[in-house]
C-alpha cells in the first residue's frame, strides 16, 4: 500500500471505528492509544501531514476528512507501516492528488460558506437526495444548492460535462 493510501486508511479507520469525527486530539489519541499504531508524537506528526496534504481539515473544532471513506477498500485487520512517518516526510502537498478539490467538494464548499451549515451535514443531505432521486452526487448537490439559493454560477456546465457521454 502506498504511503498516502495508508494515511487515508488510518484516518478512515478512525471514522469507521469511532462513528464520526472528533477533535484532532481525539484522533491522535485513537492512533496512539486505542490502536497503538504510533506514539503520541508520531500521531501528531501524521495528523499535521494529513492537514498539509489536504486529507483532513479542521472545521468547528472537529477533524473532518476531505475524502470519501466509503470509497476505500480497507482491509479488516488494517495496520499502517511502522515507518509511515518517514515515508510521508518526503511527500509534499504539491504531489498529493487529494489536494485538488473535486467538483462535488466545490459545490458543497460553496453551500457551506453560504448557508453556514457544516460540509458534513451538507454532504449527508446531498447523499440522501442522491439516494432518493437517483441523481449523480454532483447533480444532487446542484439541486440542493439551488434550493438554498447558493450561487453556483459556472458549475452547472461543469456538471453537465460530467454527464455527457
Amino acid at each position: 500500500m502506498e504511503p498516502l493510501d495508508e494515511l487515508k486508511a488510518m484516518l478512515a479507520k478512525y471514522v469507521m471505528v469511532e462513528g464520526g469525527q472528533g477533535a484532532l486530539d481525539e484522533l491522535a489519541f485513537f492512533i496512539a492509544f486505542k490502536q497503538r499504531w504510533f506514539n503520541m508524537s508520531d500521531a501528531k506528526v501524521l495528523l499535521a501531514k494529513a492537514l498539509e496534504l489536504g486529507l483532513l481539515r479542521e472545521e468547528d473544532g472537529k477533524a473532518v476528512l476531505t475524502f470519501d471513506v466509503e470509497s476505500l477498500d480497507l482491509p479488516t485487520l488494517f495496520s499502517p507501516s511502522g515507518n509511515l512517518v518517514s515515508m510521508l516526510s518526503d511527500i509534499d502537498s504539491s504531489e498529493c492528488p487529494c489536494q485538488e478539490e473535486t467538483l462535488l467538494e466545490t459545490i458543497i464548499s460553496r453551500m457551506a460558506a453560504s448557508t453556514k451549515k457544516s460540509t458534513e451535514t451538507l454532504t449527508k443531505e446531498v447523499m440522501n437526495l442522491r439516494e432518493d432521486t437517483g441523481f449523480t452526487p454532483e447533480t444532487a448537490a446542484l439541486v440542493l444548492a439551488s434550493k438554498y439559493g447558493v450561487d453556483i454560477g459556472g458549475l452547472v456546465d461543469d456538471v453537465r460535462h460530467t454527464l455527457a457521454p
